[in-house]
């Protein structure tokens, strides 16, 4: 009898070593083998920004914005709100058009009060102007190629969706 009792202690005691040393040991964890990877966004063209402009526009506006926060062309800094949006009117002088850029999509005319931060093209290039305030009429101009705001635009996958999502908040009026 002893002997059964003895053995039966011996069997729960092995049962419990086995327990607990089971817990102890890690285990592997399955790895997800097919991880959710966002698409790439497509890289922006000469070709897709001619056949849709809004996509210029906004390339043109938020290098502007981004590029030269503290440097030459600071007034483009009134432009910068995602939320609101920009309008943009696009006006003939003197033989070629002029982007005005207006720091609200749904901008009211009676509120266009101040001269806006404009642009315009010309040979492969955009010059961005802006007024500045206090100086007689004086303006600031920089000029940049077309091709350094393409790749300044498709730099980062980031950037690329940022220019092809706020196409959607931009307002064109052509008054041409």
């Amino acid at each position: 009898m002893k002997k059964w009792g003895a053995l039966g202690v011996l069997i729960i005691g092995l049962v419990i070593g086995v327990a607990w040393w089971s817990r102890q040991t890690p285990r592997s964890v399955p790895v997800n083998t097919t991880s959710k990877t966002k698409p790439a966004v497509p890289k922006l063209t000469l070709r897709e920004e001619r056949r849709q402009p809004e996509l210029r526009y906004v390339s043109v506006i938020l290098y502007a914005i981004d590029h030269d926060r503290q440097r030459h062309l600071q007034r483009w800094q009134e432009v910068s709100d995602v939320d609101a949006g920009r309008q943009i009117d696009i006006y003939p002088h003197a033989g070629q058009d002029r982007y005005l850029v207006w720091p609200d999509q749904r901008i009211t005319a009676a509120e266009k009060n101040l001269a806006p931060n404009w642009f315009t093209w010309h040979s492969g290039h955009v010059s961005y102007h802006s007024f500045i305030v206090h100086s007689f009429r004086r303006e600031m101009v920089k000029t940049v190629s077309i091709q350094t705001l393409l790749n300044w635009a498709n730099a980062t996958s980031n950037r690329r969706h940022q220019v092809r999502h706020l196409v959607t908040h931009l307002t064109v009026k052509d008054h041409r």
